[in-house]
C-alpha cells in the first residue's frame, strides 16, 4: 500500500487523515520531509513521491514490486539512500524510514521513494542502522 503525493494539498489531505491511520500512522518527522522533498527536490511536474505505508523486507526488490515498476525501466542510484531520523515513543514499533529517487527511463521523470523497514529485517540482512 502505497500513497503517490504530487502536490502540497496532497500533504495537507495526508496530514489530516493520519489520524485515522491507526497502525499505519506515519510520523510526523516524516511528514516534514516528504514536505521537505516536494519543495526543494521535485524538479518537473512529473515527479512525484511514493510513500509506502507496509515495512519493506527486502529493499529494491520489493518497492519496484509495490510501485509495479520492472527494473530495466528504472535507474537507482549508488548511495543515494537518506536516513530519516524519528523519535522513538516508547510504544512505538521499531522502525526505520529512509528515502531515495529512482529515475524512470521510459518517461524521464523521478520517483522519490519514501519506506520503512523493521530493525529485524535488517539485521536479517547484516546491516545494522544507528
Amino acid at each position: 500500500m502505497h500513497i503517490k503525493i504530487y502536490n502540497q494539498y496532497q500533504i495537507e489531505l495526508l496530514k489530516a487523515i493520519n489520524l485515522i491511520l491507526g497502525k499505519y500512522k506515519i510520523p510526523g518527522k516524516v511528514i516534514y520531509e516528504v514536505e521537505r522533498i516536494l519543495r526543494y527536490k521535485r524538479k518537473t511536474s512529473n515527479d512525484y513521491i511514493a510513500l509506502i505505508i507496509r515495512p519493506i523486507k527486502n529493499d529494491t526488490i520489493d518497492i519496484l514490486m509495490e510501485l509495479g515498476i520492472y527494473e530495466p525501466e528504472v535507474e537507482i542510484p549508488d548511495n543515494n539512500f537518506h536516513k530519516i531520523s524519528v523519535k522513538k515513543k516508547r510504544n512505538s514499533k521499531k522502525r526505520n524510514w529512509v528515502w531515495f529517487d529512482i529515475l524512470v527511463l521510459n518517461g524521464k521523470y523521478t520517483i522519490f521513494v519514501v519506506y520503512s523497514m523493521r530493525k529485524k529485517d535488517l539485521y536479517r540482512k547484516k546491516k545494522i542502522w544507528r
